[in-house]
């Protein structure tokens, strides 16, 4: 079977040697959408954490838009009760390179998700305290991959959320590791100027570096064992530049 994932090796033992020699505890990756955030995350550094002796845990908080405090629930019970990773990658990744969400929820196609922000319930906090508490307690360190995290400076009713991930986190900072991603910079950056969440202040952001010449030239070796057909790097590597010229333009026009 062709391996289309192009690695990122070297980007995530940076990650990994930053948390193992204590640099820091938590760091903040930047890239626009459509820029290969999650695909590192899952593909790149949960593997190489996951060999290191980390639990993993990834939630996306644009999984369930209007109420990030039970998606990221559902994240940390499917952390607890399976620490196998590899197991449950497949469950993550969908056919069509989204994320799932693993619950005991039916489908998130089949759900009616509501127009509103909710506000997390007392059930969904205590929960997720326990559960990193239940993290923290092992032996083994835990790695918490939290996608799309300037969502939760959106809505006021997600500040509870926000305040309880910075007191858990900053508690159990020894044993807990977090790599936020944001596709907002003006969101991120809402969230570091907000002198109540030091924990985005601590958080170093690494923006996620373009990908060049070496991705295309991979991605070009994996069409022809596909296809059987060469196609020129020259060629492809300034249509590739054009692209992403294209997408910088649009993104912070």
């Amino acid at each position: 079977m062709i391996d289309w994932h192009f690695e990122r090796t070297a980007l995530a033992e940076h990650f990994l040697n930053a948390f193992d020699t204590g640099i820091t505890g938590s760091l903040t990756l930047f890239a626009p959408r459509r820029m290969g955030k999650s695909e590192f995350l899952l593909h790149d550094l949960a593997p190489l954490a996951y060999g290191r002796k980390y639990q993993i845990c990834y939630c996306s908080f644009w999984q369930l838009k209007d109420n990030p405090a039970k998606a990221l629930r559902h994240a940390l019970e499917e952390c607890v009760e399976n620490h196998d990773w590899k197991s449950r990658l497949s469950a993550y990744i969908s056919h069509s390179g989204t994320v799932e969400l693993k619950s005991d929820l039916p489908p998130l196609a089949s759900l009616t998700l509501k127009s509103n922000p909710e506000k997390p319930t007392e059930n969904d906090l205590l929960s997720i305290i326990d559960l990193i508490k239940r993290l923290a307690r092992r032996k083994a360190p835990t790695l918490l991959l939290l996608d799309e995290v300037q969502h939760l400076s959106t809505r006021p009713e997600f500040e509870s959320l926000v305040a309880l991930l910075r007191t858990e986190f900053e508690t159990h900072r020894k044993k807990i590791y977090v790599v936020f991603t944001g596709s907002s910079r003006e969101g991120l950056m809402r969230m570091f100027r907000d002198r109540k969440a030091p924990m985005f202040h601590a958080s170093q952001q690494i923006d996620l570096p373009d990908l060049g010449s070496e991705f295309v030239a991979y991605m070009l070796d994996c069409y022809a064992q596909a296809s059987s057909v060469k196609l020129s790097l020259v060629k492809a590597i300034k249509v590739f530049n054009a692209l992403q010229n294209g997408l910088h333009c649009s993104t912070y026009s």
